[in-house]
């Protein structure tokens, strides 16, 4: 059996959370493997490393877009300038 392609779920999780979950629930239904931020570690490095990392790994990309913009990294990216990498805030 080949293993399930990985597809990364972007989207703000503080107003979009149940909508990623029915995301992963139907990628997982058609033979994906869902991925998105809260179910890897984030503990050790830089956040931005770590999700693009993730989303690398990943045969797709899913982006949920909301009313909300999610939290930032502390400097600008040197290459795409202001980001949203993670949840949100109201």
């Amino acid at each position: 059996m080949s293993p399930r392609p990985p597809v990364f779920i972007s989207a703000v999780s503080r107003e979009l959370k149940s909508a990623r979950q029915l995301v992963a629930n139907t990628l997982t239904f058609l033979g994906y493997q869902p991925v998105w931020q809260e179910i890897f570690g984030t503990e050790s490095g830089d956040l931005r490393a770590i999700l693009r990392q993730q989303i690398d790994r990943c045969k797709g990309v899913v982006q949920l877009v909301g009313q909300c913009y999610g939290a930032e990294p502390p400097m600008a990216d040197e290459e795409f300038g202001r980001v949203s990498y993670t949840c949100g805030h109201l």
